[in-house]
C-alpha cells in the first residue's frame, strides 16, 4: 500500500534558505531480522539486524570485540551477572528518537543503524551502570557516558559524547531533577546529559580510575561507606545500590578527597544543600568520635544514622558515645586498683549493639567497682571485739570474692549485689555483735537467776512446812 503525506510550509522570504529533513519508519516484520550469535570475552551476544543490513552487524561486532574489554577494565567489576545479551538493530524513531536504548528487565539494547561506536559502548556500560548499582538516573547515564568516551579515545575511534554549549548551559538545573521520561530534543534532556557527563569526568579526574574502581566494588558489594574500625567489614544499611548521597559518602571515605564542591555544582537543589552544609559538621564529629574510640569500632546506630544523612540524629549519638568512652577510660583506672580487670561487655556492646546499651553497660560497670570499693573499705573499717560475734552465719569475704569474680565476668549486676551484700555484713558486724554479746549477757543472766530460784525456792517451801504446827497434835493435848 502507498501511503502520501504532503507537507505544506507558508510563504517563505527566501526559498534557497529552507533546510528540511524528513525521516520515516515502519516496523520491521519478525522475518525481516537475521541473528548471528557471538561470544564477546565471556559475554554471550544475539546480534539482531535487519536482513539487507549486515555491515551493521559487522561494524557492532567489531566495536565490542575491541571495547567491551576497554570498558571491563576501567571499570573494574568484572562481567556482569547476567552474561547473556541481545543487540538489536533499530531505527532511532523506533526507540523515542534516541540513537540507542537499554532495557535491563529484558537485557537488550537497541542500537540505531545510524549510531557511533561512542553509542554503542553507551549502551553496553549498562550492563554495569543501572539501576542496580546506582539509583539516580544522572549516575547511570553520566558514568556509561564517561567510560564509553574513555574506550573511544583509546581506541582511536570518533568520539561523540555529550557536550556543553553555551545554549545547553541556558537550560541548567540540578542534576537531581532528572526524573521521568526524557523528551529526545528538548534542551533540558541534552543539558543533563552533557552536565552529567561532566560531572564524571570532574570526579574521575580526582579519585582516579583506582579510586572508582574502589568505589564501585564498595557498591556492588553493598558495604557501608562507614565501616567499623580495623578493616572490618559492614554491610550498608541502604541496600543494595546507591543514590547521589551514597555515592558522595563512598568517594570521599574510599579516596579521602572532597567531592562536595562538585555535588553544590552539579547535583543539588537549594534545599539539598542545606543536608551538605550538615553534613559536612556531622563528618568533621564523626572523624574526632572516631579518634576518640581508637581501637573500637563506633556503634552501629552512629554509623547507620550516618549513611543515611540523619545528622541530628548522628551529632546526638556521637556526643553520648563520647561519655560512654570517657566512663570505660575511667573504669579502666579504677579496675586495677581493685585488682580487677575490666571486663569485656562495654566493647561488645559499644560495638555490636548500640550507644544506649553500652551507656547502661557503662553505668552498671561503674556502679558494681563503687559497691566493691564501698565493701572494701567496710571491711577495712569493721574492727573490735564484737566483729566476730557480729559475723556469726556471715560470710562477707566470700561474697567480696565472689563479686570481684563476677565483676571480672561481666555480670556487673551480679557483681553490685554481692558487694553490697559484703558491705552491709562489714558495716553491721560490730552493731550485731554487741546487740548479740548483750542479748547473750541477759539471757545468762535470766537464765542463772532460773537456776538460783529453782534451787533456793524448794528449801523456802520445805523450811516454811516443817515451821508449821500440827493440827492434829494439839487438839489431842487439849482434851
Amino acid at each position: 500500500t502507498l501511503f502520501r503525506s504532503v507537507f505544506v510550509a507558508a510563504s517563505l522570504p527566501d526559498a534557497t534558505a529552507l533546510n528540511a529533513w524528513f525521516t520515516a519508519a515502519r516496523p520491521v516484520p519478525a522475518g525481516d531480522f537475521l541473528e548471528r550469535v557471538t561470544a564477546v570475552g565471556r559475554l554471550q551476544v544475539t546480534l539482531r539486524y535487519w536482513k539487507d543490513d549486515p555491515a551493521w552487524a559487522d561494524q557492532v561486532e567489531r566495536t565490542l570485540q575491541a571495547g567491551y574489554p576497554v570498558l571491563s577494565q576501567m571499570i573494574g567489576l568484572g562481567d556482569p551477572a547476567n552474561p547473556a545479551i541481545t543487540i538489536q538493530e533499530a531505527s532511532s524513531q523506533s526507540i523515542a528518537g534516541f540513537s540507542g536504548q537499554y532495557d535491563q528487565a529484558s537485557g537488550q539494547v537497541q542500537v540505531s543503524y545510524l549510531a557511533d561506536p561512542f553509542v554503542l559502548l553507551h549502551e553496553i556500560a549498562h550492563l554495569w551502570f543501572n539501576g542496580t548499582l546506582a539509583s539516580d538516573r544522572w549516575i547511570d547515564e553520566g558514568f556509561a557516558s564517561y567510560y564509553a568516551e574513555q574506550a573511544v579515545l583509546q581506541l582511536g575511534m570518533p568520539d561523540h559524547s555529550p557536550q556543553l554549549t553555551d545554549r545547553l548551559l541556558l537550560a541548567k538545573l540540578p542534576l537531581n531533577d532528572w526524573i521521568g521520561p526524557d523528551e529526545p530534543d528538548s534542551t533540558a534532556t541534552a543539558y543533563l546529559y552533557g552536565a552529567s557527563t561532566d560531572l564524571a569526568r570532574e570526579t574521575a579526574a580526582l579519585a582516579g580510575l583506582d579510586g572508582l574502581r574502589r568505589v564501585w566494588a564498595e557498591i556492588r558489594a553493598d558495604r557501608t561507606p562507614y565501616p567499623p574500625a580495623g578493616g572490618s567489614i559492614g554491610n550498608s544499611s541502604a541496600g543494595q545500590g546507591t543514590d547521589w548521597r551514597g555515592l558522595l559518602d563512598y568517594l570521599e571515605q574510599t579516596t579521602g578527597k572532597s567531592f562536595e564542591s562538585i555535588w553544590r555544582q552539579w547535583v543539588v537543589d537549594p534545599s539539598q544543600a542545606v543536608d551538605l552544609t550538615l553534613r559536612e559538621q556531622a563528618r568533621a564529629d564523626y572523624a574526632g568520635a572516631v579518634v576518640a574510640a581508637g581501637t573500637w569500632s563506633l556503634p552501629p546506630d552512629i554509623r547507620e544514622a550516618m549513611e543515611t544523612w540523619q545528622f541530628a540524629r548522628a551529632e546526638q549519638l556521637i556526643g553520648d558515645a563520647k561519655s560512654v568512652l570517657a566512663d570505660s577510660q575511667q573504669i579502666a583506672l579504677l579496675a586495677p586498683v581493685e585488682s580487677l580487670t575490666p571486663p569485656t561487655t562495654l566493647r561488645a556492646a559499644f560495638e555490636g549493639k548500640s550507644v544506649a546499651a553500652a551507656s547502661l553497660e557503662a553505668r552498671n560497670e561503674l556502679a558494681a567497682l563503687a559497691a566493691i570499693v564501698a565493701a572494701r573499705r567496710g571491711q577495712v573499717d569493721s574492727q573490735g571485739a564484737a566483729r566476730v560475734v557480729g559475723l556469726l552465719g556471715a560470710d562477707p569475704d566470700a561474697d567480696l570474692a565472689a563479686a570481684q569474680k563476677a565483676f571480672s565476668q561481666g555480670d556487673v549486676v551480679k557483681a553490685a549485689s554481692l558487694a553490697d551484700s559484703a558491705r552491709s555484713a562489714w558495716e553491721g558486724a560490730n552493731g550485731s555483735g554487741q546487740a548479740r554479746i548483750i542479748g547473750g549477757s541477759a539471757l545468762a543472766a535470766a537464765l542463772l537467776l532460773l537456776v538460783l530460784a529453782v534451787i533456793v525456792y524448794p528449801r523456802r517451801v520445805s523450811t516454811a512446812v516443817s515451821n508449821q504446827p500440827a493440827r492434829g497434835k494439839r487438839a489431842s493435848s487439849s482434851s
